[in-house]
Parts: structure tokens; sequence; C-alpha cells
């Protein structure tokens, strides 16, 4: 299992998104001081998550790009000068693979 990174935070932000369909929708803003995002899937559907600024923008039936969350689980990406994932300040958007679905999105700042 890989180390975790020594990450620092003075807040954490926690939103709940229901509602997402098959459309891609933005579900987290902009944060300069973000250095870690959650994304859980408490719902039955898979859901998938990609910084907004990809272009072109994942879908259905080309999923490069995104970060596929299965249902029950979770995903944490890291940023800062922990990793090279320059996007985890951006905009985040998320689409269902079918149905609708949901996320609970935790966000750590600095």
């Amino acid at each position: 299992m890989a180390d975790t990174p020594l990450i620092f935070w003075t807040s954490a932000h926690a939103y709940g998104i229901n509602n997402i369909s098959t459309t891609a929708q933005q579900v987290l803003g902009t944060q300069g001081q973000r250095v870690a995002v959650t994304f859980h899937n408490p719902g039955t559907v898979t859901m998938y998550v990609y910084p907004a600024q990809l272009s072109p923008a994942p879908t259905l039936s080309t999923l490069g790009g995104s970060f596929e969350i299965l249902p029950g689980s979770d995903r944490t990406l890291y940023g800062g000068n922990t990793s090279n994932i320059t996007a985890i300040n951006g905009a985040w958007s998320a689409f269902a693979a079918s149905s609708t679905g949901s996320l609970t999105i935790i966000e750590s700042i600095a």
C-alpha cells in the first residue's frame, strides 16, 4: 500500500450532491487553498468525477480523464506539493453511469 502524504489543513468542508444524472454537472467549485478532496459514492450507481477544465470532457462513451467511484467506495486525491495533480484546486464535474446518483464530497483547505 502506498504511503499517504502528510498534509495539514485548517478546515474541511462537506457537501452532499444528489440527483446527478448521466449528463455531467459541476459538483465542486474552484478553491485555491484545497490540498485534498474525497469523493464518496453512498448510492448504488457507479459515478465518475473529473477536473472540469478537461477538454474534451469525459462522457459515458469516452471515460478517459475521469475517476470511477464505485457504489459504496471513495477516492481521495491530494494536491499541493505532495503530487503532480495540478487540477486538484480547480472545479470538478461528475456524471452517473446510469439513472441518477449521489456524491458526498469533503474538501480539505490549507
